[in-house]
Formats: C-alpha cells, sequence, structure tokens
C-alpha cells in the first residue's frame, strides 16, 4: 500500500512537470516568419528620357481566371496610390511590401491613364514607362540586382494612405521568466508530494 501511494505520487509529479514543460514550449516557440514580399519600382519618362515629376501611379492587384483578368481592389501597401517623386530622382516611384502576384499598374498622366498587367514572385521588379505625346506609352520591365538601379529615396505625396496589416499575435513571453515559472512550479510540485508521502507515513505509524 505504501509502495503503491509513493509510485501515485511520482507519476502525478511527473505529469505535471510534463504538461507546464509543454505549456512553455508552446508560448515560447519561434513566431512564423513574416509573408514574403516584393517591390514594384520604375520611373515614368517623356519621350525624351526626362523623368516626368507628379505623374499619379496606382497599383491594383489582378487575379486570373481562365486567361482573363479581374480587378480585385486595391492592394494594402504604402502610398497607394503615389506621385512620383521630384528632384534628382524625378519620375521615380516605389511600392514596398506588396505581396506575390498579378498587379495592374496604372500611370496618370496629364488625364490619361497608362495601365500595364505585370506579374511579380520575388525580389524588385522595376517597370519603367516612356509616355509618347501621342498619347501612347512603352513599357521596360527588368529585375536588376540590389545595386544597380539608384535608391528612390525622394519622398512620395501619399494619395491614400493604406490601412495597416494587423500582423498576427505571436507569443512574447519572456522564455527566462517562462523557465522560471517552471521551474517554481516542479519545486512547488516537490513539496506536495513530499507533504503527501509525510501524511501517509504518518497515517500508516
Amino acid at each position: 500500500m505504501w509502495a503503491v501511494a509513493i509510485l501515485t505520487i511520482l507519476l502525478s509529479v511527473l505529469l505535471l512537470s510534463a504538461l507546464s514543460a509543454a505549456a512553455v514550449a508552446k508560448a515560447t516557440a519561434t513566431p512564423k516568419s513574416a509573408p514574403q514580399t516584393c517591390t514594384i519600382a520604375g520611373q515614368v519618362v517623356d519621350s525624351h528620357g526626362k523623368g516626368i515629376a507628379g505623374a499619379k501611379v496606382t497599383l491594383y492587384n489582378m487575379t486570373i481566371i481562365e486567361g482573363k483578368t479581374f480587378d480585385t481592389g486595391l492592394t494594402t501597401v504604402e502610398h497607394n496610390p503615389q506621385y512620383t517623386s521630384s528632384g534628382d530622382k524625378a519620375g521615380y516611384y516605389e511600392f514596398t511590401g506588396v505581396p506575390p502576384g498579378t498587379y495592374d499598374i496604372i500611370v496618370d498622366v496629364n488625364g490619361m491613364r497608362y495601365p500595364e498587367i505585370k506579374q511579380v514572385h520575388e525580389g524588385t521588379l522595376i517597370v519603367d514607362f516612356e509616355i509618347s505625346p501621342s498619347g501612347g506609352h512603352q513599357v521596360t520591365t527588368s529585375t536588376p540586382g540590389p545595386s544597380s538601379r539608384p535608391a528612390t529615396s525622394e519622398p512620395v505625396v501619399t494619395v491614400i494612405p493604406a490601412p495597416s496589416i494587423p500582423e498576427e499575435k505571436q507569443g512574447n513571453d519572456d522564455p527566462f521568466i517562462l523557465r522560471a515559472g517552471l521551474g517554481v512550479l516542479i519545486i512547488i510540485q516537490f513539496i506536495i508530494a513530499c507533504v503527501a508521502l509525510w501524511i501517509v507515513m504518518t497515517r500508516r505509524l
């Protein structure tokens, strides 16, 4: 009888310790990595290659169904739509934090709209627009390395600030505190086991 009581108490302590360790491991699990995003950037120029400052660039998210594209609305990125920059980097635009997918890039210049549908999967996609006086446009697309294009550090004018994407709540408990709490819990369980064992032995005597 006495041996059975001791074995029961020890098994209870081990079970509670295992459950506590599992709870701490779940709370301190490595947060999920943020979803991969891309960058769509470029320059809007006239037929002489001069940057057109103030051209409005809008990025629309598209979906392709049976070979046809459908507009799903503005993608959730900052500064969408935006105006092209001025100064030394006249005519440049840049969208960051763009989820991979198909997009309709629309440039508005002097009341004329110039659309171009492009797909972006990773990294940076450069889409340059050349606007001709006759109302047409040509598009040049490239995917350069990180240092092959000047940085678009000029500020852009935000027309419609996109709502911020709510971040998925991650476990932010301090792992040290959790481990310390687990240690205290195990000690308490050990004390309870000792007290229970003492009670059993006292009654037996």
